[in-house]
């Protein structure tokens, strides 16, 4: 089931701009079953080729999901960071919506 947060309609009721959640939005994202054990696999063999001790899967595990989320969030996302993309995001929003309605307008006083 999704949530559906909408905006006004604009285009003479033609569009209506909204925003959608639903469970996969708010799921943890972690690696299958698959790519875990390919992961294990390969940092396995990288131990062996550069000589080193093999580390338990318990260690690699916790490795491969530090990596993931550090690849996942390079900027080390923060809510702080989050507030400056609302602060950046809304005004740029409500600029496009004036611009739509403004263009609308126009057409419709060309008619």
């Amino acid at each position: 089931m999704r949530f559906w947060f909408s905006g006004p309609r604009i285009l003479g009721g033609l569009v209506r701009p909204g925003v959608s959640f639903g469970p996969a939005d708010w799921r943890a994202r972690k690696l299958s079953a698959t790519q875990l054990e390919h992961a294990r696999k390969a940092v396995r063999q990288q131990a062996i080729a550069r000589g080193m001790e093999v580390p338990p899967d318990a260690a690699i595990d916790a490795w491969i999901k530090a990596e993931a989320d550090r690849l996942r969030h390079p900027m080390g996302l923060s809510i702080a960071w989050g507030i400056v993309e609302m602060i950046v995001a809304v005004p740029l929003a409500v600029l496009a919506i004036f611009c739509i309605w403004v263009i609308v307008m126009l057409v419709q006083q060309l008619h």
